[in-house]
């Protein structure tokens, strides 16, 4: 995982990204990885507040990351972080997501239609 995020500073600088956007895709990366392990814990009964705790600590990323640069959202993290907010039961931030989420599909149809997202199932959010 560390020498990813190298590889991806690497990238970024060469490629003449800006500082928001490394920090943003740190901040995501990170978002990812809790959500992951968190998801992973369900299978064990009984540690249902450790997983909610990991969801809030993903939850933070996935806001910080929002703030500092939206471009490095696809749709399946939208969605990721949309969820975390709905198993927090944090409305007022799902429905930020759900809005992103909403917008993104309208600039990025094809992803939309053919991703992974669970909304390229569902269909557009309301």
């Amino acid at each position: 995982m560390k020498y990813a995020l190298i590889f991806l500073l690497i990238a970024f600088c060469t490629a003449g990204c800006s500082k928001d956007k490394i920090i943003a895709t740190y901040y995501v990366t990170k978002a990812e990885d809790l959500y992951q392990k968190a998801y992973e814990m369900r299978v064990k009964p009984g540690n249902e507040e450790k997983r909610k705790e990991i969801y809030r600590k993903a939850q933070q990323y996935f806001l910080k990351a929002y703030q500092a640069d939206r471009n490095v959202f696809t749709l399946n993290r939208i969605e990721q972080a949309h969820d975390v907010c709905l198993r927090l039961e944090d409305n007022v931030n799902a429905d930020i997501f759900a809005q992103f989420a909403q917008e993104y599909s309208e600039q990025h149809p094809s992803e939309a239609e053919y991703g992974d997202a669970p909304t390229a199932f569902l269909g557009p959010i309301e």
